[in-house]
């Protein structure tokens, strides 16, 4: 029974050390829209523990699928330049800008990983570039919002809940064993 409880114990470290370094990203998607050599924004929050590595990668203009082995052109190539801000903030909105020269429909993805960690996360990226900037600019309201998908809360927080049911059913097995030796004692005298 012990050695059992072990297998299960050293199968949960490995389970909650997967999820220890977790990313979340509060949307899939992010959508631009404005002129050309206009500024234009948009904001994601991002939930993550150690500084993160973040790049912007693109399609050819034909391509709009979502495969990131088709997203292999970098900004410049495409006319497109991200404006990141100083420094992505863990658990905060973010908010990630560019410039495009050319007028079209762009496809990209923002890929973002922790430092000295294999796995991450990508957002895609939509953008439509129409013609130059009109004497009149629209000046759009920002909004922030914290979009949090429930169900991958729930994935993040359950194998907490599963290690304090293990530590609990520990306990209590533990207890049963001395109530059952200090049983099999008192018989024996």
């Amino acid at each position: 029974m012990k050695k059992q409880l072990h297998i299960v114990l050293v199968f949960l470290i490995i389970f909650l050390s997967a999820f220890s370094s977790a990313m979340l990203a509060s949307k899939e998607e992010m959508v631009f829209n404005g002129n050309t050599n206009e500024k234009i924004c948009d904001s994601i929050y991002l939930e993550f523990n150690d500084s993160v590595v973040y790049a912007t990668y693109f399609s050819y203009p034909e391509v709009s699928e979502r495969d990131l082995t088709k997203h292999m052109l970098l900004p410049r190539q495409v006319g497109i330049k991200p404006i990141y801000p100083a420094e992505i903030k863990a658990n905060s909105s973010n908010e990630i800008c560019l410039v495009s020269e050319k007028m079209g429909n762009y496809h990209g993805v923002f890929l973002i990983h922790e430092k000295d960690k294999n796995a991450g996360i990508g957002v895609w990226m939509n953008i439509s570039i129409t013609g130059k900037i009109s004497e009149t600019k629209i000046v759009q309201e920002k909004v922030q919002v914290k979009k949090e998908n429930s169900l991958i809360k729930v994935f993040y927080y359950l194998p907490i809940l599963l290690l304090v049911i293990l530590i609990i059913l520990i306990k209590k097995s533990n207890k049963k064993k001395e109530k059952g030796i200090l049983q099999m004692s008192i018989r024996d005298d």
